[in-house]
């Protein structure tokens, strides 16, 4: 699952750390619009069941959508991921993108450190297609350390070779196992994991020779839990942590409540049975949550996440072909997952 927060023109990485306007003051702006006030509290708002059948007609969405794209490299590089987050070059030997999409993400990390190894799951089979081809385009050492897998979080677990229910009952395991799996992927040959290999495949990939990888060090959410029905959020976010090692990070960019694009949908795209909750519907059937800080924090802490950074980056851009000021608002994160549980 991915949606380019990008698509609107190129921008400098250093753009996303501008704080160009106060959220507070757009909040304040934007319901006194007309188009605020023309909301209709009471209007039933379009169906979205918690069903299975819901859950796969979603997936079903982005699948067309990536398939749809396939032929092209849709989004562009997200280069400032690696600025705004540290960690992704420092210290982090193992990391998992959900909804990595065609890899505009996991590019840029293999770029800047080409030693980590990187997993990346998505819904659609066509992004991971994608994600793989341009990632061939990288050096040998980084193509090495890419290991992309089918997997539609929302209604899925994650595969056991990520981490076993075993290695999940009993916390990490000794040294010698952890030391022997801090070396997957390192000068280990074009050992891939195919598109085979998905969550709901039992056979364990040939790069591990223990149990399971044993959890990873980063799980990184980029704009990808907007993607997901709300009911099914605190479901994924309890997987997250699960698949986390104690102290590891959740890196999270995903779209800021009343952004540009959030504005632009009708009141009757609004998918909701509870007045005020941000979740639209675009026309191709995939969805998108408006985040406030407030309430990730619920959503995060709930779940047992330790909060380390939360903001929203409000960044005034120009359309240059409309010549057109958009303000954009995304919300960023860090969280960790504690050492212990008290």
């Amino acid at each position: 699952m991915e949606f380019s927060e990008e698509k609107e023109g190129p921008f400098s990485a250093g753009a996303y750390y501008s704080r160009d306007f106060e959220w507070e003051a757009l909040r304040q702006e934007v319901e006194s619009s007309p188009w605020f006030l023309s909301l209709d509290r009471n209007q039933k708002p379009a169906s979205v069941s918690g069903s299975s059948s819901a859950l796969s007609s979603e997936s079903r969405a982005w699948q067309a959508f990536h398939t749809r794209h396939s032929k092209k490299l849709f989004f562009k590089e997200r280069r400032y991921l690696v600025k705004e987050f540290p960690e992704l070059l420092q210290g982090a030997s193992c990391i998992l993108e959900i909804g990595c999409g065609t890899g505009s993400s996991v590019v840029s990390i293999l770029r800047a450190n080409p030693r980590v190894t990187m997993f990346a799951c998505d819904c659609s089979e066509a992004a991971l297609t994608k994600a793989s081809e341009i990632v061939s385009s990288l050096s040998a050492e980084s193509r090495t350390q890419f290991y992309p897998f089918l997997c539609d979080v929302t209604h899925e677990l994650f595969p056991f070779w990520l981490l076993c229910s075993s290695c999940k009952t009993t916390g990490f395991q000794s040294d010698d196992i952890r030391a022997s799996k801090a070396r997957v992927g390192r000068g280990g040959g074009e050992v891939r994991i195919s598109l085979e290999l998905a969550s709901r495949c039992e056979e364990k990939p040939p790069l591990i020779t223990h149990c399971c990888v044993g959890g990873v060090d980063i799980v990184m959410l980029i704009f990808t839990l907007s993607a997901i029905p709300v009911a099914s959020m605190p479901h994924v976010l309890a997987k997250v942590l699960a698949v986390l090692k104690p102290g590891g990070y959740l890196l999270f960019r995903d779209y800021g409540l009343y952004d540009m694009t959030m504005l632009r949908f009708a009141p009757s795209q609004r998918i909701s049975h509870e007045a005020g909750v941000p979740l639209y519907q675009r026309d191709d059937g995939t969805l998108c949550y408006y985040f406030s800080v407030k309430n990730l924090r619920e959503l995060l802490t709930t779940t047992g996440f330790v909060e380390e950074e939360l903001e929203y980056c409000c960044v005034k851009l120009i359309n240059q072909r409309k010549q057109m000021p958009m303000k954009r608002v995304w919300v960023h994160a860090k969280f960790r997952k504690p050492f212990a549980t008290i």
